[in-house]
C-alpha cells in the first residue's frame, strides 16, 4: 500500500494547463495510492489514529467514468470552451463546483456531477473525519475542564470562522492551557464560569509540554486559585 503525501507541481511557464488530458492525468496516479487523515490523538497530542482514504482507486474509477461519458457526447455538443478540448479541463475542476465548470467547460451539468463525484465524495469523508476527531477531542477536553480549575470565553483569532471562538481555559499545576472547540460542542462546557484571567502567551508546543508534565497525583477536584 502507496501512502505518500502529494503537493501539486506549478505549471511551467509557457505551457497551458490543459495539455495533457485529464484521463492521462487521472491515470497517472498509482491505483494503490492512498492518503490518510488523523482522527484520533493522545492526550499529548500525538497521532494515534488515522483513516484511509483510497484516492488512487477513485482517480481510476473516475477516468472509467469520463470515457463512458465522453462516449455519450458528441464532439460537436461539448468541450472546455477555455481550452478547445474534448474534456471537462482539470483546472475547471479543481475548483469542486459543478454549476461554475458546467459553465465554462460547455458540459451538461449531469456529466459534470458525475465527473466530480469521486473528488467531492473524498472531501466529504476527509470532513466526517476531522469533524469525529474534533468532538473525541471535546470531549476529553471537558473531561480536564473538570478535574483543574477552568472557564470559557470567546476569543477571536483572525482568519477563524466565528463559530470557533468558543475557547476553554484550564489551570494545570504546570500552567495554563487553552482549547477552541465549535458552537456545536458548547455544551460540553455547560456549567463553567466565565474565564478571566489573562491569557499568558502560551502556543500549543507549551500546551503539549504542560499536559506532558502532569501527574496522576496533581489530579483533584476543580478549586478556584
Amino acid at each position: 500500500m502507496a501512502i505518500f503525501k502529494h503537493e501539486p507541481s506549478p505549471v511551467p511557464e509557457g505551457m497551458e494547463p490543459c495539455e495533457v488530458p485529464l484521463i492521462e492525468q487521472l491515470r497517472s496516479v498509482p491505483k494503490n495510492y492512498m492518503t490518510c487523515a488523523p482522527i484520533q490523538w493522545d492526550e499529548a497530542g500525538n497521532e494515534t489514529g488515522h483513516r484511509f482514504i483510497p484516492v488512487g482507486l477513485m482517480m481510476h474509477r473516475a477516468a472509467e467514468e469520463l470515457e463512458r461519458l465522453a462516449a455519450l457526447e458528441s464532439p460537436q455538443e461539448g468541450h472546455c470552451n477555455s481550452c478547445d478540448t474534448w474534456r471537462l479541463c482539470e483546472l475547471h475542476m479543481k475548483c469542486l463546483n459543478p454549476p461554475k465548470a458546467a459553465e465554462r467547460c460547455g458540459f451538461p451539468p449531469s456529466t459534470v456531477d458525475a465527473l466530480l463525484e469521486p473528488y467531492l465524495a473524498a472531501t466529504r469523508a476527509e470532513r466526517a473525519g476531522k469533524q469525529q476527531a474534533y468532538l473525541e477531542r471535546s470531549h476529553l477536553v471537558a473531561a480536564l475542564a473538570r478535574m483543574f480549575y477552568a472557564g470559557i470565553r470567546q476569543t477571536k483569532i483572525d482568519g477563524w470562522s466565528p463559530d470557533w471562538y468558543g475557547c476553554v481555559y484550564i489551570d494545570l499545576p504546570s500552567g495554563q492551557i487553552s482549547y477552541h472547540y465549535h458552537d456545536s460542542h458548547a455544551h460540553l462546557f455547560d456549567g463553567l464560569p466565565p474565564y478571566n484571567k489573562p491569557w499568558d502567551g502560551h502556543d500549543k508546543d507549551t500546551v503539549h509540554k504542560r499536559l506532558s508534565e502532569l501527574s496522576v497525583a496533581s489530579a483533584a477536584p476543580r478549586s478556584k486559585s
